[in-house]
């Protein structure tokens, strides 16, 4: 008979180790792949079903990617400048509304996307559409998780669990599903803010360059690693070569206008072009000020009662974030919320409110009462499902 011979404890142990090392841990499924998968769910439900039963906008500008719903209602508005991009680069027209408006990470991204899905083919307009949602919805998952393990830092893991639920019923949220440079921008920002605080100054600094390149607001993740390279400072007296984690996203900031130089002969062209979406810099009380003297509408491009009640509460949460948080995180979100608010509208604040990342930390924090949570889950849902609709069916947004 043969001798069955009994595998050694260690030789066990080891390959128990190396099975548990690549599975994906409880605390993902719960915390990002839930709140990810039932609100992506009911973003795809509710616009499918509008756009069987409702009546579209009658816009003269409305497009279609394609004749299935499930697909054609995430590609509106934006959507179309990106791919634009992507596919024939840019151009400028002053005065008028041109593509040099947006950053280019995310057209790059969504060119060799959709390069590769079609094996160098050229892509077709859905196409384009579905490599967007593929990059959009990844991103999207990494800022979930990036966002959770920032929070387990900062506070502990239940605030981490109810930060990444805030943010996937944010009614803004239906922007990071679809192809639009914001899914990219907040998870580099996130991430930046993560390798920031755990002082891995290297990825970190790529990172942040990424950022810059991806949204104007992308640069000021400087601050971060700023802060951090202070903190050790204080501590060690010494730097090293830490600052360059500071310089990449500042390298990064001024690579676009430098391109912008060079192509067009106007850095600041980045800049002018928002004259022709009716945004141009201001003071911040100016842009308030609007709301006391002019027509107001429950939510259009200009003027909007929604925008202003987005806004308000921003405001509120980064406010709160002054106790909870430390100081440089609420310095970077005042920051981002200052570069929409001074541009003299409120225009697009539902998408660009998400910017503020730190927000969501606070209502985390605050939604350890029952009231807080129960209240900001039923109002976020409720206007998810809104925009959803108004989304799919080509009236405005943000």
């Amino acid at each position: 008979m043969a001798q069955v011979t009994k595998p050694l404890e260690g030789e066990a142990v080891e390959v128990r180790g190396a099975s548990r090392r690549w599975a994906i841990p409880r605390w993902w499924w719960v915390n990002i792949a839930f709140p990810f998968a039932i609100t992506r769910l009911f973003i795809l439900i509710v616009g499918v079903l509008a756009m069987g039963i409702m009546a579209q906008s009658p816009l003269d500008i409305a497009y279609h990617v394609s004749d299935t719903p499930a697909l054609d209602m995430w590609s509106r508005w934006d959507a179309m400048w990106y791919i634009r991009i992507a596919d024939e680069g840019y151009s400028y027209v002053p005065g008028e509304q041109s593509s040099i408006a947006f950053y280019p990470l995310f057209p790059a991204l969504l060119k060799g996307a959709t390069l590769i899905l079609t094996l160098g083919r050229p892509p077709t307009l859905a196409e384009y559409t579905v490599g967007g949602l593929i990059i959009a919805n990844l991103a999207f998952l990494l800022a979930l998780t990036a966002l959770y393990r920032l929070t387990e830092l900062e506070f502990d893991s239940d605030v981490a669990g109810r930060a990444t639920w805030f943010l996937a019923i944010y009614p803004g949220s239906l922007f990071l599903s679809t192809p639009y440079a914001e899914p990219v921008t907040m998870a580099l920002v996130i991430g930046s803010f993560y390798l920031a605080r755990r002082r891995l100054w290297g990825w970190g600094g790529y990172v942040a360059f990424l950022a810059a390149i991806s949204r104007l607001v992308g640069a000021f993740v400087f601050i971060p690693f700023a802060y951090e390279v202070w903190q050790q400072w204080r501590k060690t007296r010494q730097i090293g070569t830490t600052w360059v984690a500071v310089v990449f996203p500042l390298f990064g900031g001024l690579l676009f206008p430098l391109y912008l130089f060079w192509r067009f002969g106007d850095p600041l062209a980045i800049i002018n072009v928002q004259k022709a979406w009716q945004r141009q810099p201001g003071a911040i009380w100016d842009t308030f000020l609007r709301y006391l003297y002019e027509p107001v509408h429950a939510h259009a491009y200009s003027m909007s009662a929604l925008d202003l009640g987005f806004t308000l509460v921003t405001l509120v949460f980064l406010i709160l974030g002054l106790r909870k948080l430390p100081w440089h995180y609420t310095l970077f979100a005042a920051l981002v919320l200052y570069a929409s608010i001074g541009t003299g509208t409120l225009t697009s604040l539902i998408r660009h409110s998400m910017g503020p990342f730190p927000i969501f930390m606070t209502m985390a924090w605050y939604g350890r009462y029952r009231q807080v949570y129960e209240g900001l889950t039923v109002a976020s849902l409720t206007l998810l499902g809104l925009v959803s609709v108004l989304f799919a069916l080509w009236y405005w947004v943000a």
